[in-house]
């Protein structure tokens, strides 16, 4: 037993629709599809294109690790090399008294706003320190 589930009209309404229907289905064939595709491939080849030009940019920049810049820690004088003890004299970075000190003062460096107040060595700031000729004159070495 056949069910109906959806009723078509009789008459013109009937051959109205069937046009419809053959207009429709022709569109879908194999020749139209081609033509749709065809129409479209310019664009998606460009597509295609850009995106693979834009993966082989992004793969030649080279990369860098960057981190973020933190607050330095307190360092202490360390009683009898106990860490967990916090009441040994505060000390900041620095070379031997009895040496020529690091300049920590941003006077004459480029970029620098010059604040009057010295501030705390950085790593770079013993480099630049190692690597001053000024300093090596002052400085006698056994294997000079």
């Amino acid at each position: 037993m056949e069910k109906k589930i959806v009723s078509t009209p009789e008459g013109p309404e009937k051959t109205a629709l069937e046009t419809q229907l053959v207009q429709l289905d022709t569109t879908k064939t194999p020749e139209a599809a081609e033509t749709a595709e065809t129409a479209e491939l310019p664009q998606a080849k460009r597509k295609k294109a850009l995106k693979s030009e834009r993966a082989r940019i992004e793969r030649s920049v080279p990369r860098t690790m960057i981190t973020v810049a933190k607050a330095p820690r307190v360092m202490r004088v360390l009683t009898r090399g106990d860490w967990q003890d916090d009441s040994g004299e505060v000390v900041e970075p620095a070379v031997p008294a009895f040496l020529p000190q690091i300049a920590t003062d941003d006077e004459g460096k480029q970029g620098a706003e010059p604040t009057g107040q010295p501030r705390r060595a950085t790593r770079l700031d013993l480099a630049n320190w190692l690597c001053n000729a000024e300093q090596g004159r002052r400085r006698s070495s056994p294997h000079a």
